[in-house]
């Protein structure tokens, strides 16, 4: 089986990929038990070779 390339894909489905990437007339409901307590994460740390980059993005 051939792979397609990525743009015959786009082209064959293009009101598929069409828009703001919203669902009209869709509410999504995300269940939550409330008898579970939340979890804070800690925080990601940024890998030493992209702190510059990310400096530089963030200014």
């Amino acid at each position: 089986m051939e792979t397609p390339e990525i743009s015959d894909v786009v082209n064959n489905y293009n009101e598929l990929l069409a828009g703001l990437g919203k669902l009209d007339g869709y509410q999504l409901e995300v269940p939550i038990d409330q008898a579970v307590n939340p979890v804070v994460q800690p925080t990601r740390y940024v890998p030493y070779t992209l702190q510059e980059k990310l400096e530089a993005k963030i200014k």
